[in-house]
């Protein structure tokens, strides 16, 4: 007999199992462009799917929203408002997102328990009225954003034009007999105000006058709409003088006064502000937009320095405080518009150094 031997061959096979799950974003975010994270927009994300400074609805047929897709180190928004955006990414332990490429790096970083600032004033004046309403972002609102629980001081004035209150570092404070609110000396503190939209100019001017006499610096405060709805955006409106006179307050701001004082101004426009959105200039009689257009064309016409015009501006007293942050913050705008027909009187002008820098360019007239 013959022995035979042979070979049996076993051939396994064995799947490779790969992972193919990408990352599910879900929760409450800031979305934030600078490290310190002064200004955020809000994302509300459920299983991918974004929405900005609002809720995402359930079922995903039922409310529009951004879809967020991952492919390998690449990050996905469609759309981003109004574009398709991708970006490199990693995520850390802590569930922060970082986005990354050639131009800047944000930060989408979660966040539990925050209240919006509409919760805020409502839980800080609930004892006084239950319908506060803060003026919403002007036309440009051009300021810092902030927490409005992050003050030094604030003061909150709300209610009925009969019935008015005035909460000032969460203490209700009262006018004497005298008109005076007893504000102690403050030496230059920062005061946030905060002022329902409907409040008469009228209700507001007398204590503004007393704060800026005590050495307040007078910050008013609009309500964050766009980006998110938990800061509120604070006006850089610099207050030099509020005078007081036959009835009448005034109070004067003035941009660039720092450099440039404003003790003889080179140009005097009057305007008489109306209505929300009717103004006089010059015997015409235009709205907002309009009268800003105007005031620039004046300027550029009598080769005014924007850098010492003064505009004068009749308001009523009782004009809402939401239509006087409108017009203050407009009248900022004049300053950039009319920076490419600005004109000095020589090289020896005290402007002139400012305009070349700002501007590169200039005449000599």
């Amino acid at each position: 007999m013959k022995a035979s031997t042979g070979q049996i061959t076993v051939s396994l096979l064995l799947p490779l199992l790969w992972s193919c799950s990408q990352p599910n974003l879900d929760g409450h975010y800031h979305l934030v462009w600078n490290n310190k994270g002064q200004q955020f927009q809000t994302w509300n994300i459920r299983d991918n799917r974004m929405v900005i400074n609002d809720t995402v609805c359930q079922n995903p047929d039922s409310c529009f929203a951004s879809f967020i897709s991952f492919k390998g180190n690449i990050m996905t928004i469609d759309p981003w408002v109004d574009n398709t955006f991708s970006t490199n990414y990693i995520i850390d332990d802590n569930g922060t997102v970082t986005m990354y490429g050639e131009g800047d790096t944000l930060w989408l970083i979660p966040h539990r328990d925050c209240v919006t600032a509409e919760t805020y004033f409502n839980n800080r004046t609930r004892n006084l009225t239950s319908d506060f309403q803060l003026t919403e972002k002007v036309s440009s609102s051009t300021g810092i954003h902030q927490f409005p629980s992050a003050f030094e001081h604030e003061l909150i004035i709300g209610g009925s034009k009969d019935s008015l209150f005035y909460l000032f570092n969460n203490h209700v404070v009262r006018k004497s007999d005298d008109g005076i609110f007893g504000f102690s000396e403050a030496h230059g503190q920062i005061v946030w105000l905060h002022v329902d939209s409907r409040t008469p100019l009228g209700m507001v001017a007398p204590v503004m006058a007393e704060l800026f006499d005590k050495g307040y610096v007078i910050q008013c405060s609009t309500l964050e709409t766009n980006e998110n709805d938990e800061q509120v955006i604070l006006l850089k409106r610099p207050i030099t003088h509020i005078n007081k006179y036959d009835g009448t307050i005034e109070i004067e701001t003035c941009d660039h006064c720092e450099k440039y004082p404003l003790d003889i101004p080179d140009e005097i426009i009057s305007v008489k502000m109306l209505g929300a959105d009717s103004f006089v200039l010059n015997g015409d009689t235009n709205d907002l937009f309009q009268t800003r257009n105007g005031l620039v064309r004046y300027i550029g016409r009598n080769r005014s320095t924007r850098l010492r015009s003064q505009f004068q501006i009749e308001i009523s007293r009782d004009t809402q405080f939401s239509d006087y942050l409108e017009l203050i913050d407009e009248l900022l705008w004049i300053h950039t518009e009319v920076s490419g027909i600005v004109y000095y009187k020589g090289n020896d002008d005290n402007d002139a150094e400012w305009i070349e820098k700002e501007t590169g360019r200039f005449s000599s007239l």
